[in-house]
């Protein structure tokens, strides 16, 4: 019974003392202390304690006696912490990974690197019947909505193997792009002679955009000049391009009324030829014209017969059949039956086994064939001209709003951001490296 109670006895504190409450009947001084040790506190016995304010002096039992403060214990279980070697691992792995490769970066940019100017270089599609939004497109029958197509050809020439062939051939690119090659080799082109290398390092060098039909070049080199010339090659070709693409479009345009021009004016040819070759054969100009005259003639020689038959009639009522003026209008009469009988005979036939009516047939269906040819050549021609005026019309031609511009200060590489963004995303990969080493630790 007197150790339970004494290890109910309470505790008192105030700040980092520990007080006892007096001992009951019976109780010892250890008896009391133990609750405070567990209690994580520090009880000593002090050989002259002194009394808190408001309480009297002595040694009474209602007594409370204020404990010095020991010094801070550590809790239990916890002990102190020691570098350890995966410590070390993690210092010396970020000095590798980390440290070392952005130093070497930035020694590299700031002391290896050569300046690389750049020329600046924009322009757009113009056509000769104003202000046009949509350039080759319209050219081959887009619409408005063809804006892109137009700065899409000329994005992929500008990045092409052609244009890139074609300007070593003019410029030398290799030599100018391998200039800084003692001191650069990460920026020069290097010693690989293939186009297809030139190709990938030209579209590195020369960058591209196009938005609502403009399109923008951007040309870097290691000299200023160099970069204002290779730009100016650039525009040469590019406005080459757009002529030669021009050209085939507006021939395009005009082939079909070529064609249909060239059928008429064929047609119109064979069909006069042979309207002279009959000519020659017939040797008349148009036998229309002598069946007409041979009618006519036909007509008045009718009519002098008719004349001379009411003469005849009235010479028969009061004269005898043997008077001379019966016997003179009977020849007369005869001569006259003889001379449209002749003529009749020359209708029928033109002398060469051929009817007047038949060879007058083929001169008709050979001059409405030289009308229907005239006609129709007129028709392809005006289609011709009409086909022409728009083709001039949709003539187009590149216009440069921005000339290749000569740089006068260096704005390649940029240093301070790919130094800043290698040092950012090596110690990203070195953070995800040391993540995955712990998880594979902790799982083992």
């Amino acid at each position: 019974m007197t150790d339970k109670k004494a290890e109910s006895a309470p505790l008192r504190s105030v700040g980092d003392a520990v007080f006892t409450a007096p001992p009951l009947k019976g109780q010892t001084k250890s008896a009391v202390a133990a609750p405070a040790r567990r209690a994580g506190g520090a009880v000593k016995s002090d050989p002259k304690p002194q009394p808190l304010a408001g309480q009297g002096g002595g040694n009474g039992p209602g007594r409370i006696v204020a404990r010095r403060p020991g010094p801070p214990r550590r809790p239990l279980g916890q002990t102190r912490a020691r570098f350890r070697f995966r410590h070390w691992l993690l210092v010396v792995s970020f000095v590798l990974f980390v440290v070392a490769p952005s130093a070497f970066v930035n020694w590299y940019l700031h002391f290896r690197a050569v300046d690389q100017y750049a020329s600046q270089l924009a322009f757009t599609i113009q056509s000769d019947d104003g202000p046009t939004l949509s350039t080759l497109g319209a050219i081959f029958g887009g619409s408005s909505g063809a804006v892109a197509d137009d700065a899409e050809v000329l994005y992929g020439y500008i990045q092409s193997q052609n244009l890139v062939e074609k300007l070593q051939d003019e410029l030398d690119l290799r030599t100018i792009y391998n200039r800084p090659q003692a001191t650069d080799w990460w920026y020069s082109l290097g010693d690989d002679p293939s186009i297809e290398a030139l190709t990938e390092y030209w579209k590195s060098m020369v960058l591209v955009s196009f938005d609502a039909g403009i399109v923008e070049v951007e040309v870097r080199a290691f000299d200023p000049q160099d970069a204002q010339t290779i730009a100016k090659a650039v525009l040469k070709e590019s406005t080459l391009l757009i002529n030669r693409l021009s050209a085939e479009a507006r021939e395009d345009a005009l082939r079909d009324a070529r064609v249909y021009l060239e059928e008429a004016v064929d047609h119109l040819r064979d069909v006069r030829l042979r309207l002279t070759e009959l000519r020659a054969s017939e040797q008349r100009v148009d036998p229309s014209l002598d069946v007409q005259a041979l009618m006519q003639r036909i007509g008045e020689l009718e009519a002098k017969l008719t004349t001379e038959q009411l003469k005849f009639d009235q010479l028969r009522q009061f004269a005898d059949e043997s008077d001379s003026r019966v016997v003179s209008a009977e020849r007369r009469i005869r001569s006259l039956e003889a001379a449209i009988s002749e003529e009749r005979a020359k209708l029928a036939s033109n002398g060469a086994g051929e009817t007047l009516s038949e060879a007058v047939g083929k001169f008709e269906e050979l001059t409405v064939d030289r009308e229907l040819a005239e006609q129709a050549y007129a028709v392809a021609l005006a289609s011709f001209e009409n086909a022409k005026g728009e083709a001039r019309r949709q003539q187009r031609y590149l216009s440069a709003h921005v000339a290749p511009t000569l740089a006068q200060t260096a704005e390649y590489p940029e240093r301070y951001m790919l130094g800043g963004l290698s040092f950012v995303f090596l110690f990203m990969g070195w953070v995800v490296l040391v993540m995955i080493a712990y998880n594979i630790k902790d799982r083992r």
